[in-house]
């Protein structure tokens, strides 16, 4: 009897899972559901959040724009009402300002002529190194002779 007790019993726990998981699997839809219902909820609430956010910065962006602009169109009023185009001064500020042009020009074309003679006196002072290239290479042909000529005789 013992054995037929084992048996009972282990199909006692078979029924028992069955049983849980036959009602675990007729919860979950439920679960599933309402947990969706949820998630759309709260989707539609953080939607709702975000535009109330984005129309709260219009209006303050709008807002803080018309304070500004009245203010700008003041200051640009009353700067109209107190100048005038004045051709004359106009005239005299383009006249001084070619002038001064014309003078830094002058002194570009001084400065570029200074640079010409100063490549001019290189190009001599090259020349020079040549010439002394040569007298160096001379005197260092002739320290080769006199050399070669005291070895000899330090053979013999």
């Amino acid at each position: 009897m013992i054995f037929i007790v084992k048996i009972d019993e282990s199909m006692a726990k078979k029924e028992a899972v069955k049983t849980k998981n036959t009602k675990a699997k007729r919860r979950q839809p439920v679960k599933k559901k309402i947990v969706i219902e949820d998630m759309a909820k709260h989707e539609k609430d953080k939607i709702f959040a975000m535009w109330a956010g984005v129309i709260f910065f219009m209006v303050l962006i709008f807002i803080f724009w018309l304070f500004t602009f009245r203010s700008t169109m003041e200051t640009k009023s009353s700067v109209n009402q107190d100048e005038q185009f004045n051709w004359q001064e106009v005239k005299q500020e383009f006249s001084q300002t070619m002038q001064e042009v014309k003078g830094n020009l002058s002194e570009i074309n001084q400065l570029r002529e200074e640079i010409v003679a100063e490549t001019e006196e290189a190009q001599m002072s090259d020349e020079q190194l040549e010439e002394l290239k040569q007298k160096i290479l001379d005197k260092n042909i002739e320290e080769e002779n006199i050399a070669t000529s005291s070895e000899i005789i330090i053979d013999n």
